[in-house]
């Protein structure tokens, strides 16, 4: 075996291990990426709006000042299946449902036994209106703040 034969066989030998080397490391980042891409942030840490808690009425747990983060839709009442729970005595099972349009924070009353009010004008039940920022919620003797 003459030295040109030796030198050409190291020579691809050389460019081989260099290719091998980049194949390993774009296999490693094509892993790495995809398993980033398929990872999505809980829906739940996702907060589109907050209420804040100005006069809780019969409410123990939810002291004035008390900040709940609101969801697209976000249903409020005494019933363990919404997601805000109330613990107000006047407050219904299903008292008032908010949902946000992307622009707007619509409120609509769940036909509740005592009302909602929205700077304390009466909500016709079961049909949504536009809720400005910043407005007062009045559900059994809580009142609500809509904040951002």
């Amino acid at each position: 075996m003459d030295w040109n034969t030796l030198l050409f066989a190291v020579r691809w030998a050389i460019i081989a291990l260099v290719y091998f080397v980049l194949l390993v490391l774009l296999v490693g980042v094509y892993r790495e990426a995809s398993s980033r891409l398929g990872q999505k942030p809980p829906r739940e840490a996702v907060t589109y709006g907050r209420l804040r808690v100005i006069q809780p009425g019969s409410d123990a747990r939810a002291p004035a000042g008390t900040i709940f983060n609101l969801k697209t839709v976000t249903s409020l009442g005494a019933g363990q299946d919404n997601d805000i729970v109330l613990g107000d005595l006047f407050v219904s099972a299903h008292h008032l449902r908010l949902r946000w349009d992307g622009a707007v924070w619509w409120l609509e009353d769940l036909n509740s036994k005592n009302g909602t009010f929205v700077n304390r004008q009466p909500c016709a039940p079961n049909r949504p209106q536009p809720l400005p920022k910043g407005a007062a919620i009045t559900a059994g003797d809580m009142v609500l703040e809509l904040i951002e």
